[in-house]
């Protein structure tokens, strides 16, 4: 029989299988009588995507349409996008969506109709996306806070296009840190979210894309790249410091990880930084060679004797970087087949939970096979449920989350701020997930496939 050895205990896979499936089931039957807010029918978006789920073709000039969307400029231009788009054969679009489109094109009804269409792309936008800037996104985080979900916060825009950009990015995080720390602090106490086994966890939680912050980053020019985002980023993190608050480091394009590794450690060796505990660090599952990586961060953590948070995802961008690999005739960074990430998300689970005396964890994951996975080996390991957390999107897998929060996990949702046209891409993103054949949440709250199936054990192939 297989063993799994670990530095606190040897137990059988076969006996923790049983407990995982035992509490995915459990989840389960807490959330399945709930539909994501995103898949609710009732909606706009949810008719969009339950279409666009049954017609590859309308879901790529859906999403193609919502992309280029906050560039047109008139209803002149929508009226044509749509016609570009959807005027085609080979839809086979619904009599009454068809008659809804020629609508938006046509008659004395016309801007009437684009005005619904505007309303509703906006809606659906405000479903990842929980205002444009901190003010409007105040309300929306005090009403997660008071449903017992903490959160940590990201400004959208990726890849600053210019240095006046880069340094328009970093003031707004700075004001972020501030504005956060300064309003949640009246905020009702939470012993739930805000105590951890190694004591008070912030209320303040933000998350930083490094290529936002500097627009001539180049891996290529490593050194002076690191030196220009460091003394921008020890800004953020000092303020931090000073207003008790956690920064993660997100992870981006591969092109970037090894970067993004180095210059976290920079950061944590700095002096002005040795009392700082709240930094974490964003690892990607997805990726081949994160094991390495997780690895040799502990061992840096270990020598250098730092603590640091650890956001385990599976990975976003994984079209983007198959297509480069292909493009460029290098080895592929990514797992080809998604049942290998899963599983490789479930090895790197079990690494961190083996190291808690350097990592402090952080799940990030719709998947209820996932998030059972690592609730279980943590208890097999003696860790309290206060010792890790479990991360999801804001908008997304409502029924999780409020599951998991009834059985007294720490829950906290990654919520995106930022104007329409930079939180387009993260739409689009968010949409492909989510409408994709191998959705964890498209599985099982639209397909409704056995949750027996969804909860078998990931593997890697012989």
């Amino acid at each position: 029989m297989t063993k799994f050895n670990s530095s606190y205990n040897t137990y059988s896979m076969s006996d923790i299988e049983v407990k995982i499936q035992r509490l995915g089931h459990n989840i389960f039957s807490q959330c399945r009588k709930q539909t994501p807010s995103i898949f609710n029918k009732d909606w706009w978006s949810g008719k969009m995507l339950d279409l666009s789920m049954s017609n590859k073709n309308f879901k790529l000039q859906l999403f193609r349409f919502i992309d280029v969307f906050p560039s047109l400029t008139s209803n002149e231009d929508i009226r044509h996008h749509i016609q570009e788009y959807f005027n085609r054969d080979d839809l086979h679009l619904p009599a009454t969506l068809k008659f809804g489109l020629l609508a938006m094109t046509e008659g004395i009804t016309s801007s009437l109709a684009l005005l619904a269409l505007k309303k509703n792309i906006h809606h659906m936008a405000k479903l990842f996306i929980s205002g444009q800037n901190i003010e409007e996104a105040l309300p929306q985080l005090k009403n997660l806070w008071d449903s017992e979900i903490s959160f940590t916060t990201d400004l959208l825009g990726e890849k600053a296009l210019c240095e006046k950009e880069a340094e328009n990015h970093l003031q707004q995080y700075l004001n972020l840190i501030e504005k956060l720390s300064l309003t949640s602090s009246a905020w009702k106490q939470s012993s739930q979210l805000e105590t951890a086994s190694w004591g008070k966890i912030p209320r303040c939680n933000i998350s930083v894309k490094i290529s936002s912050l500097n627009s001539q980053l180049d891996p290529l020019n490593f050194d002076e790249s690191l030196i220009v985002l460091k003394t921008r980023l020890l800004k953020i993190f000092k303020k931090a410091q000073d207003h008790n608050c956690t920064v993660y480091l997100d992870m981006e394009h591969y092109e970037l990880k090894d970067f993004t590794l180095a210059l976290f450690k920079s950061l944590l060796e700095d002096k002005a930084l040795s009392n700082f505990q709240e930094a974490g660090i964003v690892l990607q599952a997805y990726l081949k060679d994160t094991e390495r990586d997780l690895l040799q961060l502990i061992e840096w953590g270990s020598s250098y004797q730092r603590k640091f948070y650890v956001r385990l995802v599976k990975g976003a961008y994984w079209d983007h970087e198959t297509t480069i690999a292909r493009l460029q005739n290098w080895p592929c960074p990514v797992f080809q087949k998604k049942e290998h990430s899963d599983a490789n998300y479930e090895k790197l689970t079990n690494i961190i939970l083996d190291h808690t005396n350097v990592i402090r964890p952080a799940f990030a994951s719709h998947n209820i096979r996932s998030l059972a996975h690592a609730i279980t080996q943590a208890h097999q390991r003696d860790l309290s449920p206060n010792s890790f957390e479990l991360q999801m999107l804001w908008g997304m897998a409502e029924p999780i989350k409020k599951a998991l929060c009834q059985m007294g996990y720490r829950v906290r949702d990654y919520v995106p701020i930022g104007d329409l046209v930079p939180g387009m891409a993260f739409l689009v993103r968010r949409l492909l997930e989510n409408t994709s054949n191998e959705s964890f949440l498209r599985q099982s709250f639209v397909d409704n496939e056995e949750a027996s199936g969804l909860l078998r054990a990931p593997h890697f192939d012989e």
